[in-house]
């Protein structure tokens, strides 16, 4: 097989869709778990294996013995793992900074407020909010 996309065509999907036929074993649950036609996890693997350059997967004739990893399959599969772990600790982060339990927050005070008040709002404020950077500046 030809690299003819190049690495640099590799997606979130492809690597999605070949590790899912890998865990439920077949092309048609990995359709049904994500949510695809088959065709589509068909063509997700297709295009992974022109991106890798060899087959990731052997397809014994008939269809009905399980599928088998290649060298390439479980190398990619190596790597993909923990790049799906990664993706979905972005997509948990995104979603804690829509929510206010993660970012950055800047406190403008002035030097009364920020000695008498400001550590008791501070202090409920990260038991509630323990995710967030809190940064004091004086004006």
């Amino acid at each position: 097989m030809r690299n003819a996309d190049g690495w640099g065509a590799l997606e979130v999907r492809h690597i999605r869709a070949f590790a899912t036929v890998v865990e439920v074993g077949s092309f048609s649950a990995a359709a049904r778990e994500l949510g695809y036609t088959q065709s589509a996890v068909s063509q997700h693997i297709a295009a992974l294996e022109r991106i890798v350059g060899s087959a990731v997967l052997r397809r014994p004739p008939g269809g009905r013995r399980p599928l088998e990893l290649t060298d390439a399959g479980r190398v990619v599969l190596a790597h993909a793992r923990p790049l799906l772990a990664r993706v979905q600790a972005a997509q948990a982060d995104i979603a804690s900074l829509a929510g206010g339990d993660l970012g950055r927050l800047t406190v403008l005070t002035f030097q009364s407020f920020g000695a008498r008040l400001l550590p008791a709002v501070l202090s409920r404020f990260r038991e509630r909010c323990p995710g967030v950077e809190v940064q004091i500046e004086e004006a």
